[in-house]
């Protein structure tokens, strides 16, 4: 599944894009939390196959800031990580924001995509970690930004 990223400065419309896309049937669309490259350097080399290293990674995504407003116990996030297919670190990851998609009960999706301004000056790293990776690009009128502040 081919995921996208929205990316722009603060205060530029990026959470309204996506609310409107997270509203359509066909997109999954969770919201802001850096965990996916915050913990990339520390799970990225290891067997993300493991039942330890997956429980392990449950732990560390549910204490990341923001991750709290997505609903989501520790326990669920155990239970579809010790179950899921995941291979690699990507995959793994991909696996949170499936795991979202369970929980608001969106069954049938095409897309899932993920928003954070964290992630402007870090598009390489989300490339390299998602290879067809899509990204949008929201530029704003810094006076408008400005004005919106």
């Amino acid at each position: 599944m081919r995921p996208f990223f929205i990316v722009g400065n603060p205060r530029s419309g990026t959470t309204l894009l996506r609310l409107m896309l997270a509203s359509h049937p066909d997109l999954l669309v969770t919201p802001e939390c850096g965990f996916a490259l915050w913990l990339a350097e520390a799970f990225s080399s290891r067997d993300c196959e493991s039942r330890d290293v997956r429980s392990d990674y449950a732990r560390q995504v549910y204490a990341c800031r923001k991750f709290s407003t997505w609903g989501i116990a520790l326990e669920q996030l155990q239970d579809h990580l010790q179950r899921c297919k995941a291979t690699d670190y990507g995959e793994l990851a991909a696996e949170i924001y499936h795991c979202y998609g369970k929980l608001i009960a969106k069954k049938s999706y095409c897309r899932w995509g993920d928003k954070n301004n964290f992630y402007l000056n870090l598009i390489g790293e989300i490339a390299a970690l998602y290879k067809d990776a899509q990204f949008i690009h929201i530029v704003r009128d810094g006076r408008d930004v400005a004005c919106s502040y």
